[in-house]
């Protein structure tokens, strides 16, 4: 399975990431309604975590939730790469999508808008 993924993460950052993307999407509306995500790119959260970190530099600078589901946003501290991950209440995390070039906006003052 790590090899899959292995595979999977390095054609994203080749710039196939449309062609994964459109057909992770074609396989996650089939298997989220069996509450497993799309197959093959999916680990327990923590192993997906350390691959990601070990593989690409890539740390959680992100998250929220889902439908139940947390979604979290993962980036290396150059910006050359990021992953989205999304974690089921069972503890099974899929990588979404991935591309590079991640920037990070400034977050917007706190209180009232003016």
């Amino acid at each position: 399975m790590l090899r899959l993924l292995n595979k999977l993460a390095a054609r994203v950052r080749a710039g196939l990431a449309a062609i994964l993307l459109a057909a992770g999407c074609i396989l996650a509306v089939t298997s989220v309604a069996q509450g497993q995500g799309p197959p093959g790119v999916c680990h327990p959260r923590d192993h997906l975590l350390n691959w990601l970190r070990d593989n690409f530099g890539e740390v959680p600078v992100g998250f929220g939730l889902a439908d139940g589901k947390v979604l979290e946003l993962l980036a290396s501290k150059d910006g050359l790469t990021w992953t989205i991950i999304m974690t089921w209440p069972n503890g099974r995390s899929c990588v979404m999508t991935g591309g590079e070039a991640w920037r990070r906006l400034p977050l917007p003052p706190k209180g009232p808008a003016v």
